[in-house]
């Protein structure tokens, strides 16, 4: 029976020790010339590498605007070879006027929140992994965003104003704009010659009815004598033209749909023509900001730690829990080796399961480690105390210790599945490590602390 024990126990350890050796080490496969890990990287955040640093401002510019001799505004346009200059003579009747960009009414706390409040949407759609945004007093918004190749996307996301229209081609008439769409999102169609990308346009009911009468009117056609007379609409986001096209049929469901990209073959052609089309949709289903914005800063900024100091905390750490497992080997001789052991192999599979899951480390992530490490050391120390009290024999001293601790980790757990789903890394990190570290408490104590107990009654 002793043998029995024995060999449970030394099983155990190994299967311990190896599953550490992988977490720690690593799993190296060979690659060409050279040796690769093929466990996963740790996802780290913004803290611990470069990151992009972003500042928009208020546009306090100014544009010229042109009004006829009944005072309505009119298009001002030059002969071809013309250029404009601010002491050329305007036609008679027509008069000029600079105006600001944003007018003085409209730069309020209100459209200031409600630009970042958009921005934030914008983020979230375009499932940044981490950002940071924070308005000035003055309207700014600095955001900061994680460098890696999407970068340039995110800026390009967030620094747009996002206005959408669909325009008369000829009359430059807005037919329909932002407060008509009701939400927008890409799709995909797939054939024997390729794939081709959609940007799918839903308006809200309200335009239904807008939308059905343009897709009437818009159409091909020809007069009597065979000229082409078709009445084309063109659709602008800001100042890019995404089509300049006439209707096929009449739509009366109210979703409009436009190809982006036709019969692609290649995942790199696919993957840049997703992202913009990603970015199309997210502005238009989003809507365009209250005020409009100019990009001042755009720069990459590296992290202000070095990996001289991750090195440094590292040694720091497993200094630390080197002399707490001294200190369980001491009060606990041969049970708390074994402990001991056992911690190790709890801190190797939460940091596996975290590879595993995709876990941004930040240093909230880092916190949510030490809160959840503590927690299992507390409960080995408790365990071996009621040991050395032969409170009971194992399997009662284990249940009671391991129970009185579910209980404990109650408000744990809560927060863990409540900052997991937040969209912020800075909390979904801390929660997401300590949502795998309940999980780690729940199934690695029961596989084996009871096991690699060693009874001292005779």
């Amino acid at each position: 029976m002793k043998q029995n024990n024995f060999l449970r126990i030394l099983t155990i350890i190994l299967i311990i020790v190896l599953l550490s050796i992988i977490s720690f080490i690593g799993v190296y496969q060979k690659e060409l010339n050279q040796y690769e890990n093929i466990l996963p990287e740790y996802k780290t955040g913004m803290e611990f590498g470069k990151r992009r640093s972003v500042i928009l401002k208020v546009d306090n510019s100014t544009k010229t605007v042109y009004y006829d001799a009944e005072g309505n505004e009119v298009e001002h346009t030059h002969e071809e070879g013309e250029e404009h200059s601010e002491d050329e003579e305007l036609p008679e009747g027509q008069t000029s006027k600079e105006i600001p960009i944003n007018s003085p009414e409209i730069l309020t706390q209100e459209n200031f929140n409600l630009a970042k409040s958009i921005i934030l949407k914008r983020l979230k759609d375009m499932q940044v992994p981490e950002y940071d945004l924070r308005k000035g007093e003055d309207g700014s918004l600095t955001i900061q965003l994680p460098e890696n190749s999407l970068a340039d996307t995110y800026v390009q996301a967030i620094s747009s104003n996002g206005i959408f229209e669909l325009i008369d081609s000829t009359t430059s008439e807005v037919l329909l704009n932002n407060n008509d769409v009701k939400t927008a999102e890409v799709l995909y169609n797939t054939t024997e010659t390729g794939t081709t990308v959609y940007l799918s346009i839903e308006f809200n009911k309200e335009a239904w009815s807008k939308l059905e009468e343009i897709s009437k009117t818009y159409v091909e056609s020809k007069d009597e004598e065979g000229n082409d007379t078709t009445k084309n609409v063109t659709l602008k986001l800001d100042d890019t033209t995404l089509a300049n096209t006439y209707f096929g049929q009449t739509m009366s469901n109210g979703i409009l749909q436009l190809a982006l990209g036709s019969d692609i073959t290649t995942q790199e052609e696919l993957g840049q023509i997703v992202t913009d089309a990603t970015v199309i949709s997210t502005l238009i289903k989003e809507g365009n900001l209250p005020i409009q914005y100019t990009l001042e800063y755009n720069n990459t900024i590296s992290s202000n730690l070095t990996e001289a100091d991750l090195k440094i905390a590292i040694i720091i750490a497993v200094i630390v829990i080197g002399l707490m497992i001294i200190y369980m080997i001491i009060r606990n001789d041969i049970n708390g080796i074994n402990m001991g052991i056992a911690f190790v192999g709890f801190i190797a599979i939460l940091l596996l399961l975290i590879r595993y899951a995709n876990c941004i480390i930040t240093i909230n992530g880092i916190m949510g480690i030490i809160v959840v490490c503590i927690y299992e050391y507390m409960f080995l120390l408790e365990y071996l105390k009621k040991l050395r009290k032969n409170e009971g024999n194992i399997d009662t001293i284990f249940k009671n210790t391991y129970f009185k601790y579910l209980k404990l980790g109650i408000p744990i757990c809560i927060v863990a599945v409540v900052f997991t789903f937040s969209n912020l890394s800075i909390i979904n990190s801390f929660g997401m490590v300590l949502f795998w570290g309940t999980v780690t408490f729940l199934l690695y104590n029961l596989a084996t602390i009871k096991y690699l107990t060693v009874s001292k009654k005779k």
